[in-house]
């Protein structure tokens, strides 16, 4: 995470971490923010020794004309109760 390329401010960043189990655990950094959106990065991190990191990517089962399927996290939250990760894009009406 040495060489975590964020647009946003390192003042202005919001990091959040959900334990997943006794061993791992779900860390979110707010990277980029618009108006409306901030995009969040996120990896799945080890609780215990040796520790590691590996980013979540999210990948969607189709191609919807953009060059990846991959899908970016933004307003992303971890609903502990469901243990669901949410990602919702806000725009103006």
């Amino acid at each position: 995470m040495n060489g975590l390329r964020c647009s946003l401010d390192p003042l202005r960043r919001e990091v959040n971490v959900t334990a997943l189990t006794d061993d791992k655990a779900l860390m979110m950094i707010s990277c980029e923010a618009g108006a409306y959106n901030t995009i969040d990065l996120a990896w799945i991190v080890s609780r215990k020794k040796p520790l590691a990191s590996r980013p979540v990517r999210l990948r969607l089962p189709f191609n919807n004309g953009q060059e990846t399927n991959e899908l970016e996290l933004m307003n992303a939250t971890f609903d502990e109760k469901s243990r669901e990760l949410v990602t919702l894009a806000k725009g103006a009406d």
